[in-house]
């Protein structure tokens, strides 16, 4: 009985937090989670490059747009069937701010290219 509470059902590709069966999304992050336990490497993060997005697990970097833009355009994903997130999704700490900081619009790496082409449609340069 015990191994079943102490089953690992997913794990947060970004931080790294594993969760039991029936959890589909990191409570911090606000990612999808991958299936299984966090690899002995743990979670995978690199920085970006200019032209290069953030690799977070299966997870990649559509673009950087401000506050209200990034939640429009992510929006637009999703609606076009697309599991989108804007990351950071919790703006509070940027009070003031949210017109001159860029916002990361993030969904599954397969997804990627589709999610360019949708975004060069309705971001504005």
């Amino acid at each position: 009985m015990d191994d079943d509470l102490n089953r690992v059902g997913g794990h947060c590709p970004r931080c790294g937090t594993e969760y039991r069966p029936g959890f589909a999304e990191c409570a911090d992050c606000h990612v999808p989670l991958l299936p299984g336990p966090t690899p002995a490497q743990g979670p995978v993060k690199q920085p970006a490059g200019e032209d290069q997005p953030a690799p977070v697990g299966d997870l990649a970097v559509v673009g950087s747009w401000p506050w209200q833009e990034s939640w429009l355009l992510a929006g637009r994903l999703r609606s076009d069937g697309i599991d989108a997130r804007v990351e950071p999704d919790d703006y509070s700490g940027a009070y003031g701010t949210l017109l001159h900081r860029s916002f990361d619009i993030v969904v599954p790496r397969d997804r990627l290219e589709e999610a360019r082409r949708i975004a060069a449609r309705y971001a504005t340069a």
